[in-house]
């Protein structure tokens, strides 16, 4: 008797995530890149049974489906355009801005504020100044 074990990525797009308008290099059409969440599976006979873990959240293409890197301008363009008109009302948490680590330029979101703020990277668990 065989038993089939493996792992699988699934992208589960993000509920408020980052909707942005632009060309695809990949398959050259201009399409809608939304924001999602890759999660990956324990398979047993393909049909995905536990998860392991997630990933940092990437920019999916609309039309192939190809993933690509969040810049901070993609946050920019997302929140000059304004929320779509079938969005939830905006809560407090949506005032933050997307800062680098230094050290291994993993990506975090923090509180938008005046005064200086000391982050830990969720990745390397480095410590720095924003």
């Amino acid at each position: 008797m065989w038993i089939v074990v493996g792992t699988k990525h699934d992208y589960v797009p993000k509920p408020r995530g980052v909707r942005v308008p632009r060309s695809c290099p990949e398959c050259r059409r201009v399409t809608t890149f939304f924001e999602v969440v890759p999660r990956k599976y324990i398979t047993v006979f393909w049909v995905p049974l536990i998860p392991t873990g997630k990933g940092d959240a990437v920019l999916e293409c609309d039309g192939c489906h190809k993933h690509f890197q969040i810049s901070p301008r993609d946050y920019v363009e997302a929140a000059a355009r304004g929320a779509p008109a079938d969005a939830q009302p905006a809560s407090s948490d949506d005032d933050r801005i997307v800062v680098q680590c230094p050290k291994c330029a993993r990506s975090a979101r923090v509180p938008l504020t005046t005064q200086t703020l000391r982050v830990t990277c969720p990745g390397c668990r480095e410590k720095f100044d924003v």
